[in-house]
């Protein structure tokens, strides 16, 4: 064969390969290099045992030595080879003594077999730890072959039956069975085999070595091979023998416990050690119209069947641990009628019986009481969180609005994802608006009137609408020349949105939403009654075929903290809330409603006199301004933090972020005038944005700032930005927004 055909197997093999002469290494191939790190013909020249690491070349040294001198030596054998960046691999290596130009060498073969010792000591460690904990487990276990013959057991289970463990190996599950339970036991097993079950769990009656009767609680799974076939059953026994006893002996005072329990007005129940309910007192049907059979066969029974609500076992185990004396919680009657109850929980042991007394007294009418105070309650502190909330979720949407502005710049998408990415900017935009109006209406601040494009406001409404609430049938007839009018956009919006969610609500068993829009005119005696002024006025109804309402419930809808909704499910402010907003407009809202034949709302806002105009296009500045400059960025919230750092330096901006105020401090002291700009949030804990600044310009006064916030700009002290160098964002905002504010700053760096 060629010369030329061994160079090539040797260059393109898939194992590494090195010749040495001496102790130098005069030939290594190209797979070797890439194995190890190195640049092509790096390690030629180089000491042989350069490529093992430090416990390794002192072996090697000593064998390659042993080799050219024609001593017998393994010639394969595994070793850990030292990769040039300090790292290590595991390695099989072949070596065979060879002339090298009249000089003694070894010709040295080496395979990468790394990943296959890790995965081989992984199974190891793997079946070590699954061994110790078969044997040591303080429960009984069992794995037992199709056929119910037990193929292996451990300590625990043999002792629970009074057998040595290899006695019970071979044996048939069917003999250490009681007889009368042998016949469920094959049924669930079976359940087991056909898939049918993933899991057992039951009680059963085993028998001893000696013919005794013993109580196990068995818990039985299925292992299959690769292809489903069945393996073996494994299956953890528990010994509750004693239990078993307890609850007889319990049983047998049943009728002391109900004379005492029957005198009491609450429903008691009495659960065992393991929650397990086994009296009701007479108070618990009455209350709650379950018979005691029904809760014990279900535990389960008077939970609601919409919205959380904690079992009897969680509440047992959190009274317990938190030592509390009560909890409140939600339960249902058999008639469907929500209860809030009071839950106190007491220990007890009788014998060896070991138990609880739970206690569930209603408290319905005292509840929605108290829930009417708290909501005042509410508002009198809503203005102090609403702030904290717009600024934590302006700082949310700010990585949303980056991100997806950030997924436009990708060069090839769709315009289908393009039009995805662009919801999702419009979404979040309109959820931005809505902590806007959460601060208007808790602090009182003015409204943003401008003039709206009612139809765009209402397609707009509509889509966001029917995105949430897809199963509505929703009918829309707008009229294309509707008026404009001058309002709150975000506010019309809560209305027209509040009205939608209060229709679905109603036809939420089935039925239709219409909503539909005209331009009308109001003369003098439709709106004295109503003390607005005649003229042109854009009419907005919301219909629904769904459940209607009484005359008695129609004369109080727009009473703050009215609702027909259960508990919990409404703070029946919506309406209120929707006729005070209607009313600052100087509109006109009106109500109609039978049982059973559905709701109309009808609204009339005061419409311009101008003639309509070309509806508005959403306008978005797309336009992505590139910079360069050292940029340092201040954000208690580390995810605000990396999506900023991402967009800048995206932008081509040189990066350094700080999380804290003293942080940003101490960074901006080591270079005072390596940054052309600090970006900074107002509102940060132990050191505020403000801080920061007057402690930079200390050092620069001349310092550029940058100021984001969470917050509107009413909410900012706004001395601080009549200064010099000082400029705004709003969070959230996108790439577009924050290339060209940076850009306006420090335009001169490019």
């Amino acid at each position: 064969m060629p010369q030329g055909y061994y160079k090539v197997m040797v260059e393109e093999s898939f194992d590494g390969i090195f010749i040495q002469k001496g102790t130098k290494i005069w030939l290594a191939n190209k797979r070797l290099h890439e194995m190890l790190g190195y640049t092509p013909y790096e390690l030629l020249g180089k000491e042989h045992w350069t490529v093992y690491t430090p416990e390794y070349q002192a072996l090697t040294r000593e064998r390659a030595q042993r080799r050219m001198r024609g001593e017998d030596v393994p010639s394969r054998y595994n070793v850990k080879l030292q990769k040039r960046d300090g790292s290590w691999i595991y390695g099989e290596i072949n070596a065979k003594a060879v002339e090298v130009e009249g000089e003694k060498g070894v010709l040295v073969w080496i395979k990468d077999v790394h990943e296959q010792l890790l995965i081989k000591k992984a199974l190891e460690e793997s079946e070590s730890k699954f061994r110790s904990a078969f044997e040591q487990a303080g429960i009984g276990v069992a794995i037992v072959d199709p056929n119910g013959v037990i193929m292996d057991c451990n300590e625990f289970f043999a002792r629970f039956l009074s057998y040595k463990r290899e006695e019970l190996i071979g044996v048939y599950v069917g003999k250490i069975t009681y007889q009368e339970d042998w016949i469920t036991d094959i049924e669930r097993h079976r359940a087991l085999l056909s898939g049918v079950e993933k899991n057992i769990v039951h009680e059963k009656r085993y028998v001893t070595k000696d013919d005794k009767i013993v109580w196990g609680r068995l818990s039985s799974s299925l292992v299959v091979d690769e292809k489903g076939n069945p393996r073996y059953f494994i299956s953890h026994i528990q010994d509750i023998s004693k239990e078993k006893k307890a609850l007889d002996a319990l049983k047998e005072k049943d009728a002391f416990i109900s004379a005492i329990s029957s005198a009491l007005p609450d429903p008691i129940i009495v659960y065992d050690k393991e929650r397990r309910p086994i009296y009701t007192n007479p108070a618990f049907e009455s209350t709650f119209g379950w018979k005691r059979e029904d809760l014990l066969r279900d535990p389960t029974i008077y939970l609601p069947k919409v919205g959380f609500a904690e079992t009897d076992a969680q509440l047992i185990d959190l009274l317990l641990s938190k030592r509390e004396p009560y909890v409140e919680t939600n339960r249902v009657t058999k008639d469907g009628r929500p209860l809030k109850v009071l839950v106190s929980v007491a220990s007890m042991g009788v014998g060896h019986f070991k138990g609880y007394i739970l206690t569930a007294k209603d408290i319905s009418s005292f509840v929605e009481t108290r829930q009417r105070l708290e909501n005042l309650q509410r508002l009198e502190s809503l203005g102090l969180l609403a702030g904290g909330i717009a600024h934590d979720f302006n700082n949310l949407l700010t990585v949303i609005m980056g991100r997806s502005s950030m997924l436009k710049l990708h060069e090839g998408l769709s315009p289908q994802l393009l039009s995805y990415i662009e919801e999702i900017e419009k979404s979040v935009k309109e959820a931005s608006n809505l902590t806007r109006q959460l601060l208007s209406y808790a602090k009182g601040e003015e409204l943003t009137m401008a003039e709206l494009d009612m139809l765009r406001v209402l397609e707009d409404t509509i889509s966001m609408f029917g995105s949430t609430r897809k199963g509505i049938q929703l009918y829309k007839f707008l009229d294309p020349n509707t008026l404009r009018v001058k309002g709150d956009r975000t506010q019309i919006s809560q209305v027209l949105m509040n009205l939608l969610l209060n229709a679905a609500d109603a036809v939420e068993g089935g039925g239709e939403i219409f909503v539909e829009s005209s331009n009308v005119y109001l003369d003098s005696r439709y709106v004295e009654p109503y003390g607005v002024e005649p003229g042109p006025y854009v009419q907005i109804i919301v219909r629904d075929t769904g459940v209607g309402m009484s005359e008695e419930v129609q004369r109080r809808i727009f009473d703050p903290f009215f609702s027909t909704k259960e508990l919990g499910r409404g703070t029946g402010m919506g309406l209120a809330t929707v006729y005070s907003i209607i009313k600052s407009h100087k509109g006109i809202i009106n109500c109609l409603s039978r049982v059973g034949e559905g709701t109309t709302f009808e609204i009339y806002l005061p419409a311009l006199k101008s003639s309509p105009l070309e509806h508005d296009e959403i306008k978005t500045e797309d336009s992505v301004i590139h910079g360069h400059g050292n940029l340092l960025v201040v954000d208690d919230e580390e995810f605000v933090l990396e999506v900023v750092k991402d967009i800048l330096e995206q932008l081509g901006y040189n990066v350094v972020t700080a999380n804290s105020g003293k942080k940003a401090i101490s960074i901006y002291n080591e270079n005072p005038e390596v940054f052309q700009l600090v970006i900074l949030d107002i509102v940060m804990p132990e050191m505020s944005g403000r801080d920061v600044y007057s402690e930079i310009i200390k050092v620069n006064p001349k310092q550029k700032f940058l100021f984001a916030s969470g917050y509107t700009l009413d909410s900012l002290t706004k001395d601080l930005l009549q200064k010099e160098h000082i400029e705004f964002i709003q969070k959230p905002f996108n790439v577009s927004e924050i290339s060209r504010k940076v850009k306006e700053i420090i335009g001169g760096y490019e």
